[in-house]
């Protein structure tokens, strides 16, 4: 089952990508790596993370049933994307940050800020709302059974420099009984950044809209990995663990469409 469900996630991969930007090729080589290969195997290889791919599944589904919404909005298409989103933020910790990737999908490759920042914002503000109720009772879940860890165990500097390192090195897990100071983490800030500024991937417009000549847009795909993170970097912290690689499953898709949309960009500047 375990299986299934994430090579439904796949082919949901290939087909969310195809749609937002036309791009074939490059749609096809994100979902067959993250078919191949996820990063997280425990997802798809252990009966009891059955939630990750489960919750995958439906954060794609979400993406699928929001992309009908942008080429037709109607508070039908709107009703499905809330009904599929809250089953997934049920599901799993990714499914709440589903809202902000579909903000963050607004910008690239789907282009929408003609719209106004506004209603976008307003578009998402229910699944946020969503979103937010689902993290406070699974919150106060945790802390009573004495699974969050206090900030005197693990003091707020501590842990804003634990929350980069899930951004620039997920590959560890490590002890969070003593984090990582502030002041430690001056490169792999710097190096959050400049991956960031030098990502490039450039989208098409969205379902229904015509195609604009604009400048590639940096780090889309960079910064579907950061926001897609931000849940899970630690600054509430559940376990003993600081970071761990197995919140990776949804995230690493992003790198992969920097990859695939920065090497065609570069091929393509190489040519001309």
């Amino acid at each position: 089952m375990n299986v299934l469900y994430h090579a439904l996630a796949a082919l949901l991969v290939f087909a969310v990508f195809m749609r937002m930007t036309g791009a074939v090729w490059r749609s096809a080589f994100v979902a067959f790596l993250f078919a191949l290969h996820p990063l997280h195997t425990e997802s798809v290889a252990w009966m009891a993370e059955r939630k990750d791919v489960l919750s995958a599944l439906l954060w794609f589904l979400t993406v699928w049933a929001y992309l009908a919404y942008v080429k037709r909005p109607e508070w039908r298409r709107y009703a499905a994307v809330a009904g599929v989103f809250r089953s997934g933020a049920d599901g799993e910790i990714h499914g709440g940050d589903a809202a902000l990737a579909l903000l963050l999908l607004d910008y690239w490759p789907l282009r929408r800020m003609d719209v106004g920042w506004g209603r976008l914002l307003l578009e998402k503000a229910p699944l946020l709302a969503l979103s937010l109720g689902t993290g406070a009772v699974t919150y106060m879940a945790q802390q009573r059974s004495e699974y969050v860890m206090p900030l005197a165990l693990i003091s707020l500097s501590e842990r804003v420099g634990n929350a980069w390192f899930p951004w620039w090195r997920t590959s560890a897990i490590c002890s969070g009984r003593r984090g990582w100071p502030c002041s430690t983490v001056s490169v792999p800030c710097s190096g959050v950044a400049a991956a960031g500024g030098g990502s490039g991937d450039s989208g098409r417009l969205g379902p229904g809209r015509a195609r604009r000549a604009a400048a590639p847009l940096p780090g889309g795909g960079w910064f579907w990995y950061l926001v897609t993170l931000i849940p899970v970097i630690g600054l509430v912290q559940v376990g003993s663990q600081a970071r761990a690689d197995r919140y990776t499953y949804i995230p690493m898709v992003g790198l992969t469409v920097a990859v695939a949309w920065g090497a065609a960009e570069f091929v393509k500047k190489r040519q001309a």
